[in-house]
């Protein structure tokens, strides 16, 4: 049979950190001796509680009452929000080994928000792409978890989150990126203002789940121009009877790699052309040197006028990642010279000579003696 019995004026109770909250437990001498009586709690730690006396002495077939304070400290992250099961054990010290036992459910309330910050944006895999750090402070007692969200007033941008969920311990923070990747190319440099959105629970140290309030912060994607591909031909005009050789140059000047394709994009009929090689991988503020020959479709007449082709030179990037540029040079295709009549020259040289030198004997023979 029991010495000692033990009760509490409350069987639950509710505390918020940085607060106090008592109850008041009771013990009752079943016996006809004078006890003394130790408090002790258990279930939470020992730092939040204080018992008022911690030793009771109880006179026989009598009663004592104690303060039991709880005191669970501010910081959110040693006193996570939820229950818990308190025990309050007595002692007897007149039968060792006797004692008395009563429970007190613990409620340490959910204090605290959490708050997004949004980072200085890093440059991504792709022009059109930027990476945003978001930081997520939870002030909190209880375990976080969000889930983030993208969105700009137009759908200008593709959103990822990695991770694409966060949780977050009381009173800590942690960080997901979000990368922005917009959806087109633009040829002049923008500014777009987007937001990051999040909605959440908190989960209780009892397992139970309580709904965060949603938050959002505010961004800006500062999209940057494509550059343009800088094309020259030289020389800019060439005179050939029915081939020539022009040499191209394409350059690079923007900050990412450029795959480049080159065409002829206008030139009049009556030339053909071919690129070695067609195609060029150009680094960032890079330039490379392309052959360029052109050939007539045939030789003019001999002794003909000249004839003159104007053509333009265009260097595109197959990914798109680049403006396409041009230029123009001009081919003149001359006529070859007409052969000169050697063999009638030489005959009319020959007979002037047979001329001159029977002149000079009949001259000769009708000299005076």
């Amino acid at each position: 049979m029991a010495s000692v019995l033990l009760s509490a004026n409350h069987d639950r109770v509710s505390v918020a950190p940085g607060s106090s909250v008592e109850f008041v437990v009771t013990i009752q001498n079943l016996t006809t001796l004078v006890d003394q009586v130790t408090l002790r709690v258990e279930g939470i730690d020992s730092r939040w509680v204080q018992m008022v006396p911690p030793v009771l002495p109880v006179f026989a077939q009598g009663t004592a009452s104690a303060r039991v304070i709880i005191s669970p400290p501010a910081h959110p992250a040693e006193a996570m929000a939820g229950s818990y099961g308190v025990q309050v054990a007595g002692v007897s010290q007149e039968r060792p080994g006797e004692s008395a036992v009563t429970n007190v459910t613990l409620d340490v309330q959910l204090v605290g928000d959490y708050q997004l910050r949004l980072t200085t944006p890093q440059a991504g895999d792709l022009p059109q792409e930027r990476r945003y750090p978001l930081r997520v402070i939870n002030g909190a007692n209880a375990v976080l978890l969000v889930h983030p969200s993208g969105q700009d007033r137009n759908g200008d941008f593709w959103y990822k989150f990695e991770p694409f969920q966060l949780t977050v311990p009381p009173g800590g923070e942690g960080t997901l990126v979000v990368t922005a990747r917009a959806k087109q190319m633009t040829v002049a440099q923008r500014a777009v203002a987007f937001n990051v959105a999040t909605t959440g629970t908190y989960t209780l140290r009892d397992g139970n789940a309580v709904d965060a309030a949603p938050r959002d912060v505010a961004g800006q994607f500062a999209q940057g121009a494509l550059a343009t591909l800088i094309v020259s031909v030289a020389p800019a005009q060439m005179r050939a009877p029915l081939t020539g050789i022009f040499q191209v140059r394409v350059g690079n000047p923007g900050p990412i790699p450029v795959n480049a394709r080159l065409a002829v994009s206008e030139a009049a009929e009556g030339l053909s052309f071919r690129f070695n090689p067609e195609q060029v991988v150009l680094a960032p503020q890079s330039e490379r040197p392309v052959s360029l020959s052109v050939r007539a479709a045939g030789m003019l007449a001999a002794g003909g006028a000249a004839h003159s082709y104007d053509f333009r030179v265009a260097a595109a990037a197959t990914d798109g990642l680049a403006e396409p540029g041009a230029a123009s040079a001009q081919f003149v295709q001359i006529a070859p010279v007409k052969p000169v009549p050697w063999a009638l020259i030489i005959g009319l040289l020959t007979l002037a000579l047979i001329a001159c030198f029977a002149f000079a004997i009949v001259i000769v023979n009708n000299m005076p003696r």
